[in-house]
């Protein structure tokens, strides 16, 4: 059985300052709506695809794609598999009648490249100020993405000091499996219940931190969400001192 983690209770941004900051060694963030607003990407891209239609409405299969690998990714979570990569794009091939390597272009092209040059200006307040904190009081910074990271952790201007992602081949698996967590403790030497995640969903990240045995904030603005979780990077900072 695998052990549970310890939620810390934030009813609201104010008691931000009862993060025992003191018994935290590393930090594992989580990067999609953690860092920066998905939402507001989302928007942004998809009137991108929208510009792009208009020109070659051809293309129209893309959208079909992109949303069909969503969903086939949303379906997958939880599971482990040898080749996570391979069979995300398998799945979402046969279900648009696409060829994976069509599939996986697509999806490269448009959820992977072409969202990159917008990162920066998505990217929540006091973000970097808050990484700088961390560092500054010697905890350590890592990042589990169900997505590629590395990239991304580029154009946010953010680093961390391990970078673990699902389809990786030693991980090969979604949250709310904890196997990345647990992936980035064993190279980051620590227990896990040294580590804090902080994530934006509490069905995957929150779960597969209390899998891990690791304590876990959200990044929130729903209610439901609100007794373990943050509305701002501003309260976090103010709680390191």
């Amino acid at each position: 059985m695998e052990p549970k983690g310890r939620p810390i209770p934030l009813e609201r941004e104010g008691p931000a300052g009862m993060v025992d900051w003191g018994s935290i060694r590393a930090v594992l963030f989580d990067v999609d709506g953690t860092l920066y607003d998905a939402a507001r990407l989302k928007r942004i891209m998809m009137g991108r695809i929208l510009l792009h239609l208009a020109g070659r409405p051809r293309d129209y299969p893309i959208v079909r794609m992109i949303k069909s690998f969503r969903a086939v990714r949303e379906e997958l979570a939880g599971g482990r598999f040898e080749d996570l990569e391979g069979e995300q794009y398998r799945l979402c091939a046969a279900r648009t009648g696409a060829a994976p390597e069509q599939v996986r272009a697509v999806i490269e092209e448009w959820m992977h490249r072409r969202p990159l040059p917008f990162l920066r200006a998505c990217r929540f307040p006091f973000v970097r100020r808050f990484w700088d904190g961390l560092d500054r009081s010697g905890v350590r910074i890592g990042v589990v993405s169900d997505y590629p990271a590395v990239e991304k952790l580029e154009r946010l201007e953010l680093e961390a000091r391990v970078v673990v992602c699902a389809t990786d081949p030693d991980v090969g698996a979604l949250k709310p499996d904890p196997r990345g967590f647990l992936n980035a403790a064993e190279r980051m030497g620590l227990d896990p219940s040294d580590i804090l995640v902080i994530g934006d969903r509490m069905d995957r990240d929150g779960e597969a931190a209390s899998r891990a045995g690791m304590s876990c904030l959200i990044k929130t603005k729903r209610p439901k969400d609100r007794g373990h979780g943050f509305v701002s990077y501003g309260a976090l900072l103010n709680s390191l001192g």
